[in-house]
């Protein structure tokens, strides 16, 4: 007799059932969960969330299979050995014992987290404890679900194989509607590469959130905040007047990283993420064909490339290698970006909370890493720079490193040393004195990577772009960080009229002799032209559509409020030489302001008249597809002032 049949409430096929269903109600209330808040599921239309829904179980099922087929191939060749069979059965009752172990774990923690404001990423100490003991018990209710699911369908077999029939006929129907209407990115083309630059030059990209250039003394501050990039002004390519395309991290990494602008992928706050080919179309995807060592250290969430769905590009991202954080180029081909992420999101959510839970580390707060730089549970700035500076004691040539810091981004700042803050305790918000020895700290820390650079031997052959995300207070509209340091002080001067990061990919691709890719929309820097710079555009968050989950917590985007016809976008600008004319989408109106520090203003009559900078930003948004038609015509719109 088989094992099955000494022990019916166990057979190898119902043990098959438990566990493809086990995992269906996984993915399904981790579905429902990200469905119903701030995620990029939330805001994908119904057809697509649905396909998720299908397609998800896939990797697990194989994962599944993978240790249940060599448990059943040995059962079988040991059945005349009924304990050792036996043994190997209950063996494979894990599987779907720690799969509803991790689901009941996953289900608590977000019902603590929705409904209290508390989950596992807030438990420390005793609290920790008492939380391995709660996951501890249900991955036993875990078991004793799994053995009782043998066990029913070891008696109703036919609703079994119907359920689990089910699910397995929605996957396929899902592959096959993500098969036919997937993306195949392939390889993404350098273009010729007979003036490409050799050697290769390695790349810093290095990036402090929210500097304003009017506080910077290489800018004209009457402060002395950046000594050392004083120093390297006369040896860069110095922008006097640039801009961010995006009033929000997240939105003007992606954009700088990728050459197009907010507008056109779609990406401005999270839960934005990039979508078909424009994930794969990107300056480090580019370089990784190159032959580059990439690597970006960053914040999670905000300023992560692996989060906003950037693929192949990044060898490593936010201390995580590729292989770990995102799935196969292969996998994703064949069922979808959306699925991969997805897998991506729900396996990352079970090794961090069960990491965190065995005292293996501690869950990273993005909003705390980019608030509260004194209230860190996550990554550091100082652990970001020493990230930063073993990259470039230890990256294999030639390597394109980016690393964005946040120790200026506020309200609250924490400079490690008081010089203009001398004597002060920071009680309110936004104090200038300690933004401006936030300001003076990254520029120390410039001058000591430019030393450490010097001492490896690199410093000869690297590029070196120093910029910022946005003004403070997260404001696009306002002059910003922006030098090229290039090998040798090629290139040395200054450029007067506006730039943008949308220009800083397009730069450094035609220094490595390539051309710029016609998917690019920035123009590259080391090309002067006589005809005056297109307007920068730029986008900003609506934040009508922000919420808290605690008092004090951080903001999500209420995906109900975050629809169209503009989404997550609730401001629209323009820059045309000093003047700013900013478009409000929510309520329309068009607010038109001049930059009193603009260093190369235009006279009045090459500017824009209200009514043409309305028709040029509605036509913008127009030409990408945008819906505009319930747009007032013409645009009201406030005086100069």
């Amino acid at each position: 007799m088989s094992p099955g049949e000494r022990h019916p409430e166990f057979s190898w096929p119902t043990l098959a059932v438990s566990t493809i269903l086990s995992i269906q109600l996984l993915v399904l209330m981790e579905w429902v969960f990200f469905v119903t808040k701030p995620s990029f599921l939330a805001v994908l239309p119904v057809g697509p969330r649905l396909r998720v829904l299908g397609l998800t179980p896939l990797p697990m099922l194989v994962m599944a299979a993978a240790l249940l087929v060599p448990l059943a191939l040995a059962a079988f060749l040991l059945r005349h050995r009924p304990s050792a069979a036996r043994l190997l059965g209950r063996l494979g009752v894990l599987v779907p014992a720690a799969v509803l172990g991790i689901l009941i774990m996953l289900m608590a923690d977000n019902f603590a987290n929705t409904v209290l404001g508390w989950s596992i990423q807030r438990s420390a100490g005793i609290g920790r404890v008492l939380v391995a003991i709660l996951v501890l018990g249900a991955f036993v209710l875990g078991w004793r679900t799994a053995r009782g699911w043998t066990r029913y369908f070891a008696s109703h077999g036919r609703l079994g194989a119907g359920l689990a029939g089910i699910c397995l006929a929605a996957s396929l129907v899902a592959l096959v509607g993500a098969g036919a209407g997937g993306i195949s990115p392939g390889k993404l083309d350098p273009g010729p590469l007979e003036n490409l630059a050799d050697p290769l030059p390695n790349i810093l990209l290095l990036g402090s959130d929210g500097l304003n250039a009017n506080h910077l003394s290489a800018y004209g501050y009457e402060r002395a905040t950046t000594p050392n990039l004083e120093d390297l002004v006369s040896y860069s390519l110095f922008c006097e007047n640039s801009f961010s395309n995006c009033d929000h991290t997240t939105g003007s990494l992606t954009s700088m990283l990728t050459g197009r602008l907010p507008t056109e992928t779609h990406v401005t706050y999270p839960p934005d993420i990039l979508t078909g080919n424009q994930a794969y179309q990107h300056l480090p995807g580019l370089l990784k064909r190159l032959g580059y060592y990439t690597e970006q250290i960053s914040i999670r969430h905000y300023g992560d490339s692996f989060d906003v769905n950037m693929r192949e590009g990044f060898d490593r991202a936010a201390f995580r290698d590729r292989a770990a954080a995102q799935t196969s180029l292969r996998f994703v081909g064949l069922v979808g970006q959306e699925a991969g992420l997805f897998f991506e999101t729900i396996t990352d959510r079970i090794r961090v909370r069960l990491a965190h839970v065995v005292g293996l580390g501690v869950l990273p707060s993005a909003y705390q890493e980019a608030v509260h730089a004194d209230r860190l549970t996550g990554h550091t700035d100082a652990q970001r720079f020493q990230g930063l500076v073993e990259a470039l004691r230890t990256a294999p040539e030639p390597f394109f490193v980016h690393t964005h810091l946040m120790a200026t981004h506020g309200a609250h700042f924490t400079p490690s040393m008081q010089h203009f803050s001398a004597g002060q305790t920071q009680n309110k918000d936004w104090n200038l004195d300690f933004y401006d020895d936030a300001i003076l700290e990254f520029d120390g820390a410039m001058g000591n990577l430019v030393e450490i650079m010097r001492e490896r031997g690199v410093l000869g052959n690297t590029l070196i772009i120093i910029y910022s995300d946005h003004g403070m207070r997260s404001n696009a509209r306002q002059r910003t960080l922006l030098m090229f340091i290039f090998p040798g002080g090629d290139h040395a001067g200054r450029i007067t009229g506006n730039v943008q990061n949308l220009d800083i990919a397009p730069t450094i691709i035609d220094y490595l002799g390539l051309d710029v890719p016609t998917w690019m929309h920035g123009r590259s820097l080391l090309i002067g032209s006589a005809t005056a710079p297109p307007p920068v555009f730029s986008t900003s968050f609506r934040g009508d559509a922000l919420r808290r989950i605690v008092p004090d917590g951080p903001f999500e985007v209420d995906a109900a409020a975050a629809g169209p016809p503009f989404f997550s976008m609730g401001r629209l600008s323009m820059i045309v030489g000093q003047r700013v004319y900013s478009f409000d989408l929510i309520n329309p109106a068009l607010d038109i302001h001049d930059l009193t520090d603009h260093t190369a203003p235009y006279p009045e009559a090459d500017l824009p008249t209200a009514e043409s900078a309305g028709q040029l930003l509605v036509d913008h948004l127009r030409q990408r597809g945008w819906d505009v038609e319930g747009l007032p015509d013409p645009l009201p719109f406030k005086a100069v002032h």
